[in-house]
């Protein structure tokens, strides 16, 4: 008769004494909680998690699979449970799954680990997995239960962002960010190149030290027009180097918004003019 993992769970935290390090409401009180009301605890917990809970046993044979689990890979519980685990991985990252269980029977503890894993349709996930030991009610490994946590929308998100930061940083005409008290906080390579700065000197100072003590004004007007959400096309002007030398420039400045459509930054796309006649 298989046993049931959401026990198996319950007596992985009777095993850790878990349960003496709960406080203790009275000395002279004890509360008793019947073993079914605890199953049907864990057994919620688990069907409710956001996170998919899968359970295997020693032989790679999954046992449990939570909704979540369906939600993320898009197998049923019916054609998950009683199949090898192994049909979620793919065939590159078959020995790091073997020597995580390898590691789990030795009795180490493993942290959190970024992997992919596949979707019923083919398309691999990027995820964020736990896995644990799971034991019988003698303490003896019996499988291991895997959390599992989508994060294909992060990689995706940090992969866009990484390929706007590659662009800006390739780009011929100097882009340069700041916020709206005029600090700096982007300063790309064509930045360097035009003004002699690097963006470890540029990067917290204020823009004004780009700028002719007579052109001050200048950037007042320009934070003027900013904040009330006006975009500036073209506009020439004079800028300094690094040596103090004055650079003539044309540059496009924009307003910066947060996802709330609330202006936090200015953008500026830069470009050198100094041998146009």
């Amino acid at each position: 008769m298989k046993s049931n993992p959401c026990e198996s769970i319950t007596a992985i935290r009777r095993h850790g004494n878990m349960h003496l390090r709960r406080p203790i409401r009275s000395q002279t009180a004890a509360i008793d909680i019947a073993p079914h009301a605890v199953t049907n605890i864990s057994s919620a917990i688990i069907e409710s998690a956001e996170d998919a809970i899968i359970t295997k046993s020693l032989s790679g044979i999954v046992t449990t699979w939570n909704p979540a689990a369906q939600r993320m890979f898009g197998y049923s519980a019916a054609e998950m449970i009683g199949n090898a685990m192994a049909r979620l991985i793919p065939i590159d990252r078959l020995e790091e799954e073997y020597q995580a269980v390898e590691r789990l029977f030795a009795g180490e503890r493993l942290p959190y680990f970024d992997t992919i894993r596949l979707h019923k349709n083919g398309t691999a996930i990027a995820v964020a997995v736990t896995i644990s030991a799971l034991r019988d009610e003698s303490g003896e490994f019996a499988g291991a239960i895997m959390i599992a946590r989508n994060m294909t929308g992060d990689v995706q998100r940090r992969s866009a962002a990484e390929q706007c930061l590659a662009i800006i940083d390739s780009a011929e005409d100097a882009i340069i960010s700041k916020t709206l008290d005029g600090r700096i906080v982007s300063w790309n390579q064509a930045a360097q190149r035009l003004f002699g700065y690097c963006k470890y000197e540029m990067i917290g100072q204020f823009s004004l030290r780009l700028l002719p003590r007579n052109l001050h004004d200048e950037e007042h007007l320009i934070m003027q027009k900013i904040l009330r959400g006006e975009h500036i096309d073209h506009f020439d002007t004079v800028r300094l180097h690094k040596n103090g030398n004055e650079v003539r420039i044309s540059q496009a400045i924009s307003p910066i918004y947060n996802d709330t459509g609330c202006i936090i930054g200015i953008s500026s796309i830069v470009r050198d003019i100094s041998s146009v006649p």
